[in-house]
């Protein structure tokens, strides 16, 4: 007799289907595992085995080969453990309902000594390739119950040959499959949206004109931004408000961030849920690990995908890990390689750094006097490198500001954020209409000829040959004509003026030229 499920083998953000096979065998009593190589697997049989005698199920005296094919190649893979278990529970089941002959059975979770299952990470993944792979029943902990309707609710026809089953014991799983009996959970409803006032927008904060732009210009062309000023300017209050700009997730972006969620927690953030666009701001003592990810978990720019990666004081981060940013920053994907596996993943996000100017923060401040040596400022300013600086669309320095006496008095006003998110929509559907023709959908992914067409201009315009003679790198010149396209985005232009690609070159460069 032999018995035979699938599973779901994950690797990094990709995934393939395992069969595990188990059948009786001449020799001495025990359970051989074969076909793996991690120790994880390997120790699986012993939790296994004290898992059924737990729930019931009196194991045979007789040799028992276990078999995982393709080998899942992968160190950890602790949801094994539930599949493993069913596959020996039906080798010592009389009979099995006829319901479970007509579809393979895949089964994901991970099992307790005393028979329980407990939610995995990665579902999402591991629920999009169960999709790929065909009919089936799919057995699931009922812990993982949330993101499976989430992503139903995104992706509605994604189960259509899928029948899902929920577990919370593995007594359960061995009952259903002699009798066929089982009981569908009771689904409760998710969480009432988060409201405007829980979310940080642009109401609380008095904007200038220039600021009020460069917010339109991140969050309309996606494009990345720097800013340096002196302490209490409103760099990090600006930076946070930004996402209120955003809009919603698209359904691919969302799953997309879904999936890179899912391997990272078991509890999803709500708002993640909800489509918002994620803000990530880690703290400079992070490790390039931290931020980028390993081939395992992804890390904060990856988490940021389709939204914002903060980067405040930039200057104290650590000088491998920004150089490690410049690929990511143009291509918006991570390759993490390691001796023993890779993997990519996205990270389509908008980095916003900002950095003093100095040391003390204070040089060129008209509040207080820099003390900083001269050898120091340099030195300061070096720790971001040209390269590096070359990947940031705009570098603006905001000026100190005097508050009115009355500022108090005006210190939320909703109008301010409506009047902005407003601009900001407009100018989106704009854009995303005009790029469709090109097949992408912001600014910022316009490149070479389409970027000179969607601008209306020519190789031969004198314009665009004085910025190429201004400018040090190609690179720069496209970051400008980019900058170009979303401000006419924004003022509804279908073409960039001379007066526009001035005003995008000045706030590509206004910290150099400050």
């Amino acid at each position: 007799m032999q018995t035979k499920v699938l599973t779901v083998a994950l690797e990094g953000q990709g995934s393939h289907v395992c069969s595990i096979e188990c059948c009786f065998a001449r020799g001495f009593s025990g359970i051989q595992l074969l076909g793996t190589s991690s120790e994880t697997a390997k120790n699986a049989k012993e939790r296994v085995a004290t898992a059924l005698e737990n729930s019931g199920v009196k194991l045979s005296n007789k040799k028992i080969i276990m078999n995982i094919s393709p080998n899942s190649g992968s160190d950890e893979q602790p949801h094994f453990d539930l599949p493993l278990a069913v596959s020996l529970a039906t080798l010592h089941l009389d009979k099995t309902h006829e319901l479970l002959h007509k579809r393979p059975i895949n089964i994901i979770g991970e099992l307790c000594l005393d028979g329980s299952i407990k939610g995995v990470l990665g579902i999402i993944p591991i629920l999009l390739e169960v999709a790929r792979s065909g009919p089936c029943h799919l057995v699931l902990p009922r812990e993982n119950l949330k993101e499976i309707e989430e992503i139903q609710a995104i992706e509605t026809d994604l189960f259509d040959q899928i029948e899902l089953f929920f577990f919370d014991h593995l007594q359960e799983i061995i009952l259903w499959m002699r009798t066929g009996e089982y009981s569908a959970p009771v689904t409760s409803p998710l969480k009432p949206t988060i409201s405007k006032r829980e979310t940080k927008n642009f109401a609380d904060m008095e904007l200038s004109t220039d600021l009020k732009t460069i917010a339109l210009l991140a969050t309309v062309g996606r494009l990345n931004v720097l800013l340096t000023g002196s302490p209490g300017v409103g760099k990090s209050m600006f930076a946070e408000r930004l996402p209120s700009l955003l809009p919603k997730l698209r359904a691919k972006e969302h799953i997309e961030l879904l999936r890179l969620y899912s391997t990272q927690n078991k509890s999803i953030p709500e708002a993640i849920f909800r489509g918002h666009a994620p803000f990530r701001s880690p703290h400079h003592s992070a490790s390039a690990t931290a931020i980028l990810g390993t081939p395992k978990k992804p890390g904060d720019l990856p988490l940021a995908h389709g939204g914002i990666l903060f980067l405040d004081e930039i200057p104290e981060f650590r000088r491998d890990l920004l150089e490690s940013l410049r690929e990511p920053m143009e291509t918006g994907v991570i390759k993490v390689s390691r001796a023993q596996s890779k993997t990519s993943w996205a990270a389509k996000a908008i980095l916003v750094a900002a950095s003093n100017p100095c040391p003390c923060g204070w040089l060129g401040s008209k509040k207080r006097l820099c003390h900083c040596p001269q050898q120091a400022i340099e030195k300061y300013q070096r720790k971001l490198s040209g390269p590096l600086l070359d990947r940031f669309h705009i570098r603006f320095r905001i000026a100190d500001k005097k508050r009115s006496k009355n500022f108090l008095s005006h210190l939320w006003d909703e109008s301010r954020h409506h009047s902005l998110a407003q601009t900001a929509h407009k100018a989106r559907e704009f854009s995303i209409a005009r790029n469709a023709k090109y097949h992408v959908t912001y600014n910022s992914e316009l490149t070479g000829n389409h970027l000179l067409e969607a601008c209306g201009l020519s190789p031969e315009n004198t314009e665009l040959s004085k910025l190429l003679d201004r400018c040090d790198s190609i690179r720069q010149v496209v970051k400008i004509l980019q900058i170009s396209r979303t401000l006419a985005d924004i003022r509804s232009e279908d073409q960039v003026s001379k007066t526009t690609l001035k005003q995008a070159e000045d706030y590509s460069n206004s910290i150099d030229r400050s």
